[in-house]
């Protein structure tokens, strides 16, 4: 199977010659114009993906390259480890990475290649992040999250039979046999990063009603892009400025994952359903 990776309207393909081709998905008058860009890689590509303006790509020998989305240049190379790496979370600044051969789990500092901590699994998968914990199987009857930021274990969940992690909304519910039980995020972090993001979205929301909307957009971005990537209301204003700029797709996508996060019960919901 040719790795491949899809956002919004652009294709991402590994070529047999260690290239990244991307792909615009918009009609063009011939085929090679659809080429965005090209990017030759000195490993065969084994996994893609793509968050934002990040594109990351790995080896099967512990090798990884991010890549800018837009243009395909290189913005960083990394080896850690031996075997595949696999993002479980990323952002501009920072990665969570697992070696699926070594079963190791990596916090990596994405501005210079550092690793800032490491931990070994007990079993396969590299858990989920949610809300600054990365939730992982520890043991058949067992469920550790570890602080995402330092990769110290927050708590341990120890069950009579196999406990099941599920993600709320500000928080990880473990059910087991026993019933339900809530585990918060580290509150010093979430609450920052709570009051932060509200901050800076109020900023977007300030500037598209002057009309400014490269500055309004700069601040929605940041909170996606450094804070909380389901941040709904900087969705809400990502799609208020593209409507003011006339991408209506754009808009439309931002207002889709508005609804998607607020769920579909919400009075809110209901009424950004008439926008669609």
């Amino acid at each position: 199977m040719v790795p491949s990776a899809v956002n919004d309207d652009t294709l991402y393909v590994a070529a047999k010659d260690n290239t990244i081709v991307a792909l615009t998905a918009a009609e063009r008058p011939s085929a090679s114009d659809r080429i965005l860009w090209k990017a030759s890689l000195p490993e065969k590509p084994y996994s893609l993906g793509v968050w934002r303006e990040i594109f990351f790509v790995s080896s099967e020998h512990g090798h990884a390259f991010m890549l800018d989305s837009t243009t395909g240049k290189t913005k960083l190379e990394l080896k850690v480890g031996s075997s595949l790496l696999l993002p479980v979370h990323m952002r501009s600044d920072f990665a969570i990475l697992v070696s699926l051969g070594q079963r190791r789990l990596y916090g990596v500092d994405l501005r210079n290649g550092e690793t800032k901590w490491e931990t070994a699994l007990s079993r396969a998968g590299g858990g989920t992040y949610a809300h600054g914990m990365v939730v992982l199987a520890s043991g058949k009857k067992e469920i550790t999250a570890l602080d995402a930021e330092t990769g110290e274990v927050l708590w341990r969940h120890l069950a009579e039979k196999s406990p099941v992690p599920l993600k709320g909304k500000s928080s990880v519910f473990v059910a087991d046999i026993q019933g339900i039980r809530e585990y918060l995020p580290p509150k010093p972090i979430e609450e920052a990063s709570l009051e932060k993001a509200e901050v800076l979205t109020q900023l977007a929301f300030s500037f598209v009603q002057l009309g400014q909307l490269e500055e309004a957009s700069f601040y929605a971005q940041k909170v996606l892009r450094d804070l909380d990537p389901d941040y709904a209301e900087a969705h809400y204003a990502l799609a208020r400025i593209y409507r003011q700029r006339k991408e209506e797709k754009n808009a439309l996508n931002e207002l889709m994952a508005y609804y998607r996060l607020l769920g579909p019960d919400s009075q809110r919901a209901r009424e950004v359903l008439q926008e669609l």
